[in-house]
C-alpha cells in the first residue's frame, strides 16, 4: 500500500487526471486506522511487516501467510480500444504474483474480482482465458472469485485479484536501508528491479490516461497500431522466471 512517484512525474500525473498529493494524505488517513486493527507482534494473526510493501506477511502458527491485492490499472483503457480482453488477466496474476515474490513468498492461489458495467459472456469468456493463462504461467490456482454488475458505477469494467503464498518467518524479504533522506519505496528493492523497464499499462502507472490523451478518440487504425499491439500485450516480467525456480511438483513438467 504505498502511492509514491518520481518527484518529476508529479505533473505529469496531475495532467491525467492522477492527484498523488491528495493520494498520498488519504494513504496516511487510510493508515492510521487500519493498523489500530493489528494484533500484538508474534500472536496469531500477527502481521509481520510494516505498511508500504507490496504485500504483507500474517504469522499464522509459525508460518507465514502472505497476501497481496493489486489490479490492472488504468490498462483497461488500452484493452476497450483495443477490443482485446484475452490477455489482461495475466497482467492481474502478474501483478499479484510479483508482489508475493517480493516478500520472498511462494505464490498459491487468487481469487479474482471482475466488476463490469454490463455483462458481456464474450468479454468474461476472454477475461478468463487470460485469468487462466496467466494462472498455469504462474503455477498458481484461482480459487474463486466475484463479478459484479455495477452499471451506474464502473464504466466497461474493472479487474482485480486478491493472492496468497507462503514464506517462513525467518525468509521475509526486506528492503535495503535507503538514504534517510529520501522517500524511497519498499518496493524499489525488490528482486523485480527489472521492472523498471516495464512496458506501458503498469497498475496504478496512469500512463494509460496520459497516452490515452494523445490518441483519443481511437484512430480507425488503432488495432493494428504498434502503440495499441505493445501496449496491450500481458505484464510477464515476474511469471516465467520465478515459476522455473519453484520445485517440482508432482504432475507437472
Amino acid at each position: 500500500m504505498t502511492t509514491n512517484h518520481p518527484p518529476m512525474s508529479q505533473a505529469a500525473y496531475r495532467d491525467s487526471g492522477v492527484d498523488t498529493d491528495e493520494a498520498e494524505i488519504g494513504l496516511a488517513r487510510l493508515i492510521s486506522r487500519i493498523t489500530r486493527t493489528w494484533p500484538p507482534r508474534g500472536s496469531f494473526g500477527g502481521v509481520e511487516l510494516p505498511i508500504g510493501y507490496f504485500a504483507n506477511v500474517i504469522d499464522i502458527g509459525g508460518i507465514g501467510l502472505a497476501i497481496c491485492t493489486d489490479g490492472v490499472g488504468s490498462k483497461v483503457i488500452i484493452a476497450q480500444l483495443m477490443q482485446r480482453y484475452d490477455t489482461i488477466g495475466i497482467d492481474c496474476i502478474a501483478m499479484n504474483v510479483n508482489d508475493l515474490i517480493c516478500v520472498g513468498a511462494q505464490p498459491i492461489s487468487l481469487v479474482d474480482y471482475i466488476a463490469v458495467e454490463q455483462a458481456n459472456a464474450q468479454i468474461l469468456e476472454a477475461i478468463a482465458i487470460g485469468l487462466a493463462d496467466g494462472a498455469d504461467q504462474a503455477g498458481i490456482s484461482i480459487s474463486g472469485g466475484e463479478t459484479a454488475q455495477l452499471e451506474d458505477v464502473v464504466h466497461g469494467f474493472d479487474l482485480a485479484g486478491t493472492a496468497v503464498g507462503t514464506v517462513p518467518l525467518d525468509k521475509i524479504r526486506h528492503p535495503k536501508q535507503r538514504d534517510p533522506q529520501q522517500r524511497a519505496d519498499p518496493r524499489a528493492e525488490s528482486i523485480l528491479q527489472a521492472s523498471r523497464a516495464a512496458p506501458v499499462g503498469s497498475p496504478g502507472s496512469g500512463d494509460e490516461r496520459i497516452s490515452g490523451r494523445r490518441i483519443a478518440p481511437p484512430h480507425p487504425d488503432l488495432r493494428s497500431r504498434s502503440h495499441g499491439n505493445s501496449t496491450a500485450g500481458p505484464e510477464r516480467q515476474g511469471i516465467g522466471p520465478y515459476h522455473q525456480r519453484r520445485p517440482a511438483q508432482s504432475g507437472s513438467c
